[in-house]
Parts: structure tokens; C-alpha cells; sequence
């Protein structure tokens, strides 16, 4: 909380420039004008409170659209009704808002429904008493300067309360921590910046999986015109992709000490206002930080979402109800963005997104020459339960009887929330064939030869584990996922198996990559030669290029033939 908040200076200019005297106890109210917060219900306040002491109550917030001035007229005839009109100020929208902090005696708050209100965390940290109804996460905030009633508190009560409080006189800070300004979410944008990035890659971690692999491409290889920077939202535990990075000279950072929400989403249009960005492209991010995103970002700013696969679709869904608070829904989200990013024909994403479909791509490597002596099979990737490395442990076993010499080699590390799996498949491999090799970098291990790349999960994308193995001429066997490898895997590029195949079925799959020499070097020249045609590296840059670029079109393509709304079109929101 800055200075300002605590200045008797700017007590006395702001209740000077209000006409409100230094013994008026001043009432303050902070946000939009809109039917959620209920000014009217703090009018009735007002009229309770005035026959007990002089207050006054002063609304900082403005008028965005249509229903914001309805409410406005709503507001003054409840004024006038009331006879307290000359007891109520409107400064509109204010920009900064701590001299308000410092000139008024207690923040009121009677919204309707809130998510965990930024001003009253605000207010708090300026040393300023708050009176508020508890609902939303109102009951999370821990203080003792928080005065919660119930949210179908009648006015009188909350008069009674507000009688209490002494006009102040000294204005000393709170002690508490407190939530970033809420101010900032939508007017950190305006402060001057060196307009020195045009995208803003936001990313959840830099560790390991086939999105961060993506992303990391992608960054390296973007044309040099189109200024980059990724902001990582929490710790990584992995260094291999920060380091890439570094190598290409990427600019990374993480915004904000903390992974909360609000304290991300702050830190981030603050940076964003600072450096001139003109999109912000978020990958794999968090579905509380993408609704935040899209609800306080100024309208100019273009806000592109790359899903990693369909769960992040019911993720968000998950939401509906904290995103309720906000005073908005995962349509608004989809309606917000520029453009929705799947890697893959996923009929089933939202059918009101703008959508456009860019597939992984990769760098085409040498291709094998020969196939090795002894059969060896390659899992590369995350270790984690969705990608059903127990089956392929278990098919392995059933191999080990026709060829006792084959091995399986799994390339890759598990995430700390996925340890206990990866203990379970070390005691589960318990026998030699099985090698865990851990994290390799640069993909080292494609130019050693297996004899086929075994990639089964549920829900990928566009996964990298089987483009990667077909550029280095590597035949891949894999399900027919709810994602996107049926579009890649097909008949004559490798062996594609049901979804839900069992550890019978990959062994035999397993079985023919060994014995049918002559089939397994056609399938692993179709597979090269599909990623060279359509999965490369080039191709992939190009399409982002092309959508990241400031002249890329306001449209994209569409799944449906409804135009989705724009939302916020006339001016950002200024409060929670």
C-alpha cells in the first residue's frame, strides 16, 4: 500500500474537493456501478446511519454500459426517495485510489456476492476499518479490522455498526498482508511503458511434458521481429527448459513471489502495461489466473489461450461457480478471447471459442539406419498415471517370454505431485529389461535406434513423444486417444491400437515391430516423411507467427456460425 493511503494531506484535499467537513464521518464504497454491489441497499445505510451521526457516503467507482447507468438511476432515486442526496458523492472512477483510503472512516462493502474483495483487502492494509456481508470469500480475510454481517443484514443493522467507529485522526497502516491493489488489475496497462515485448507467453511451469517441450520450440525458433518474453507462474523443479531457453536467448521471469491468483493476474498486467504488450498468450496456465485474465485485461489487449488438451476445457467448467463472483462465466472467457488454440479437431471444445487448430511441431532428425541387434522400446515423456506407463511395464513382462533379451527404456522424470506412481512402476518393473534413464536433454537418446517408440495415454493433444520419434524414423505404436494421435498415427504410419487396449494387444503390437523387419522400416519412412510434410518445426513457427503477428486479423476461424459477443468493449472494469 502505497504512501498515499496514510497522508493527512490527502485526507484534507480529497474531503475539501468533496465538500465534505473534517468531523463528517466518511463512508467509503469502491467499484463499478452495477447491480452486484448493491449501492442502492447502501443508500438505505446511508439513511439509518444519518439520524445517528453527520455521514456522508462517497461511491469511487464509475458507469461502464448500459445496465451500469440504469443502476446509476436506480442509485440517485434511491438517494432522493431516501433524502440523503445531498449526503452522497460520486467522484466516478479514481485513479489512484489511496488518497480516497486516506479521507475516508470505514469502507462499506454490501455486493450481493464477491469473490474475495480486493478493496476490503486494500482498505484493511491502509489501516482503514471495513464493514461487509459475508458472502464469497469475504470470511477467508482474517483481520480485525473486518466487521462481517450477514449478507441479508437489514440496513439498520449495518447502521448500528457504522455508528461506532471514531472520525479519524491519525492514519496509521495495518500490519496484515494483503492482496495486490485491485486498481492495478485494470489500470496498470495505462502507466508509461517502453514498448519493448509483443507477446507475453504465460506458462504454469517450465518443467517437463509435452506443452512446456512446445512452448520452449516455439520461443526459440519465433522470428526475431516478434518480441517475446515468458512469464512462468510458479517454481520449476527442472532446469532444462529455463536453460534452453537462455541458450536462445529468451527472456523469462516470474511475476509474482506467489502463485495466488489475484497476486499473478496483477503482477501480470502490470508487466504487460509496463513493456507495451500487445497479446498475452497463455499456455497450460491455471484456470482461476485465465478467468482473472480475461475479465480485468483492457479490451486492447489481445488474449490468446493454447489448450493442451480437453480437460483444460472442464477445468475451467469447474470454475463456474468462483467465476460467478467475478460477475462473469467460462463463456465470457471463450467470448474474450482472440482466438482458442487446439492442436488438434477436437469436436468437442467449446462451440462459441473462436478456434484455430496449429498441430505440434518438431525438427526432423537423421533417421535410423538400421534396426538395433536386440529389440529395445522407447516411453519418452512425463511419468504420470494418464500416461499408462504400468500397461506397457506389464506388456513388456509378456515380451520378456519370446525375448528375453528385449528391453524397455523410459526416458523421463515424474513431477512431485506424480512420485508415488513413479515408485509404483519402479517396484512393478522389479526385473532387468526395465530401465528408468531419467531426464535427457536435446532429446539425445532418438539417435541411439529402438525398435519402436511406445506413446499410450488418455486425452493428448498433439503429442510430442510420437512426432519426435517418427522425425528420427522411429515406428510408433499407440491408442486411439480421446486427443489428437489418431490424427497422426494412422494404419500406414504405425501401429494404432483401441484406446483402451490391453497389455495382450501392446504385446503383440510389440511382437510384430520385432518380426515384421521389412513392415516396421515402411511404417517408420511414412511416419518421417508425414512429419516432414506436415508436423515440422517451420510449420508450426509459421502458424504462430502468423496469429501472434499485431497484423493478424481480428477473426479466427470458427466451429460454429454464431458470432461470439465482445466482451468489454467500452471499457475495462475497475473493481472485483
Amino acid at each position: 500500500m502505497r504512501a498515499l493511503a496514510f497522508d493527512l494531506g490527502q485526507r484534507q484535499r480529497i474531503r475539501a474537493e468533496l465538500g465534505i467537513a473534517p468531523e463528517s464521518f466518511l463512508v467509503l464504497a469502491a467499484g463499478a456501478i452495477k447491480p452486484q454491489k448493491d449501492y442502492a441497499r447502501a443508500i438505505e445505510v446511508l439513511r439509518h446511519l444519518a439520524l445517528r451521526r453527520d455521514a456522508v457516503l462517497v461511491i469511487a467507482g464509475g458507469v461502464l454500459d448500459d445496465a451500469g447507468l440504469a443502476e446509476l438511476d436506480h442509485v440517485m432515486d434511491a438517494a432522493c426517495a431516501a433524502g440523503v442526496s445531498e449526503r452522497l458523492r460520486l467522484p466516478g472512477f479514481v485513479d489512484p485510489i489511496e488518497p480516497y483510503y486516506a479521507a475516508a472512516d470505514v469502507l462499506l462493502n454490501v455486493s450481493r456476492y464477491e469473490g474475495l474483495s480486493v478493496a476490503v483487502r486494500e482498505a484493511l492494509a491502509a489501516g482503514l476499518p471495513v464493514v461487509a456481508c459475508d458472502v464469497g470469500g469475504q470470511s477467508e480475510i482474517s483481520d480485525a479490522g473486518l466487521t462481517l454481517l450477514p449478507h441479508d443484514a437489514p440496513p439498520q443493522a449495518l447502521a448500528c455498526v457504522l455508528a461506532q467507529p471514531a472520525v479519524r485522526v491519525n492514519l496509521n497502516a495495518s500490519g496484515a498482508p494483503h492482496l495486490p491493489r485491485s486498481w492495478s488489475l485494470t489500470t496498470a496497462w495505462q502507466r508509461p511503458h517502453r514498448a519493448d515485448t509483443d507477446v507475453l507467453f504465460v506458462t504454469a511451469n517450465l518443467n517437463t511434458g509435452g506443452a512446456q517441450r512446445s512452448l520452449v520450440s516455439l520461443a526459440a525458433h519465433l522470428p526475431a521481429r516478434q518480441r517475446t518474453a515468458i512469464a512462468v507462474c510458479d517454481v520449476c523443479t527442472q532446469a532444462a527448459f529455463a536453460e534452453a531457453l537462455a541458450v536462445a536467448g529468451v527472456r523469462t521471469f516470474r511475476p509474482a513471489a506467489t502463485a495466488e491468483s489475484f497476486a499473478l493476474v496483477d503482477a501480470l498486467l502490470a508487466w504487460a502495461g509496463g513493456h507495451g504488450v500487445a497479446t498475452l498468450c497463455l499456455w497450460n496456465v491455471a484456470p482461476r489466473v485465465k478467468l482473472l485474465l480475461a475479465r480485468f485485461a483492457p479490451s486492447a489487449l489481445r488474449l490468446i489461450d493454447v489448450s493442451p488438451g480437453h480437460y483444460a476445457f472442464e477445468e475451467l467448467e469447474a470454475q463456474a461457480a468462483w467465476s460467478a463472483a467475478l460477475n462473469t462465466t467460462p463463456r465470457d472467457y471463450y467470448a474474450r478471447l482472440h482466438a482458442l488454440v487446439l492442436k488438434y479437431r477436437d469436436v468437442q471444445a467449446p462451440s462459441h471459442a473462436r478456434t484455430q487448430v496449429i498441430p505440434n511441431g518438431v525438427a526432423l532428425r537423421p533417421a535410423r539406419l538400421e534396426l538395433p541387434l536386440y529389440p529395445r522400446f522407447l516411453v519418452s515423456g512425463r511419468i504420470a498415471p494418464s500416461k499408462r506407463l504400468e500397461l506397457i511395464i506389464e506388456a513388456r513382462a509378456t515380451l520378456q517370454a519370446w525375448y528375453p533379451q528385449a528391453q524397455l527404456q523410459i526416458v523421463g522424470v515424474a513431477e512431485l505431485r506424480h512420485a508415488a506412481y513413479a515408485q509404483s512402476l519402479a517396484a512393478l518393473a522389479g526385473r532387468a529389461g526395465v530401465i528408468f534413464r531419467g531426464a535427457k536433454p536435446a532429446l539425445e537418446f532418438l539417435a541411439e535406434g529402438f525398435t519402436a517408440a511406445v506413446v499410450l495415454g488418455t486425452r493428448q493433444g498433439s503429442p510430442n513423444a510420437v512426432l519426435e520419434a517418427m522425425s528420427a524414423g522411429i515406428p510408433v505404436i499407440a491408442n486411439a486417444t480421446s486427443g489428437g494421435t489418431g490424427e497422426i498415427v494412422h494404419d500406414y504410419s504405425g501401429w494404432l491400437l483401441p484406446e483402451d487396449c490391453g497389455a495382450a494387444q501392446l504385446a503383440q503390437a510389440m511382437q510384430e515391430a520385432i518380426t515384421e523387419a521389412p513392415r516396421n522400416r515402411r511404417l517408420a519412412a511414412a511416419g518421417r516423411a508425414l512429419v516432414a510434410e506436415h508436423h515440422g518445426m517451420p510449420a508450426m513457427v509459421q502458424r504462430y507467427a502468423e496469429l501472434l503477428s499485431p497484423q493478424a486479423r481480428a477473426g479466427a476461424t470458427r466451429q460454429d456460425s454464431d458470432a461470439a459477443p465482445a466482451l468489454f468493449a467500452v471499457a475495462p472494469v475497475r473493481s472485483a
